[in-house]
């Protein structure tokens, strides 16, 4: 996904768990039981993975972009994200006849790499210039002023040789 405000893409992973009950058994096994040879949660699970994952990283994906949702601050919707994810698969459910008790996403994770770790780094140079009281503008100012003042050497140099220019 890429970050709308960092304008970068990442690698994101949502963890989380769901509770399905079934409410109409005819149509769950004329849809899933009468397609496959055996009938267990892990076949269920399975045949529903696709398409929760698509429901799921378009309804994310959608939230960031349209939201101008960060990945620094995705995970404070997760109660959001869960209720609306849950509204949006239900009825996707309701036509293999299971009812979605609870849906919820537990975490939303970015891959940690080289990106990641150098935004994180900014983002905490940040957070100490604007305890500090400064900007980026005004540390590389600091920076200049330093160095200028730290050359002393080279200013008196420059003035003595007009000096001398003007003496001669």
């Amino acid at each position: 996904i890429q970050d709308p405000v960092w304008q970068v893409p990442f690698k994101m992973r949502a963890h989380g768990q769901f509770a399905i009950r079934v409410d109409n058994s005819r149509m769950l096994l004329a849809k899933i039981v009468g397609t496959t040879k055996s009938f267990t949660q892990k076949v269920l699970t399975n045949h529903f993975r696709g398409l929760l994952m698509s429901r799921i990283q378009d309804y994310i994906s959608n939230l960031m972009v349209q939201e101008q949702r960060s990945f620094l601050e995705i995970n404070s919707y997760l109660t959001s994200i869960s209720d609306s994810i849950r509204d949006k698969i239900a009825e996707v459910f309701l036509n293999y006849g299971l009812v979605v008790e609870e849906f919820f996403v537990e975490s939303i994770n970015i891959e940690e790499d080289e990106v990641y770790q150098n935004i994180r780094k900014s983002m905490g140079k940040r957070a100490e210039r604007k305890m500090e009281g400064y900007a980026y503008g005004e540390e590389r100012s600091f920076d200049v002023a330093e160095k200028q003042a730290a050359n002393e050497g080279t200013s008196g140099n420059v003035a003595g040789v007009g000096i001398g220019m003007g003496v001669g």
